[in-house]
């Protein structure tokens, strides 16, 4: 089932590096450069990330399904960075 769509755009449900997503931080569906991909993408503002190699972007454990059940699986991500 997919996810709680609200709550997965919902910037206080994400971490970077174990920190909230700074102010200026855009959520949008789908994922960039990639139509087949059912996900979100991220936007951050410039010089956020500043090694690559050591960023982890964190989704809530207590983001639902749409029908309140949680999530399985893998909730972190290694950042895949694309240029602006």
């Amino acid at each position: 089932k997919s996810g709680n769509l609200k709550t997965v755009l919902t910037n206080t449900n994400w971490t970077i590096n174990g920190r909230a997503l700074p102010a200026g931080t855009v959520i949008v569906t789908g994922v960039v450069g990639d139509a087949a991909v059912d996900g979100v993408t991220i936007i951050l503002p410039n010089g956020t990330i500043t090694d690559i190699e050591q960023t982890v972007v964190t989704l809530s454990a207590t983001v639902t399904d749409v029908d309140g059940n949680a999530l399985k699986g893998e909730n972190r991500v290694v950042t895949q960075y694309v240029a602006p």
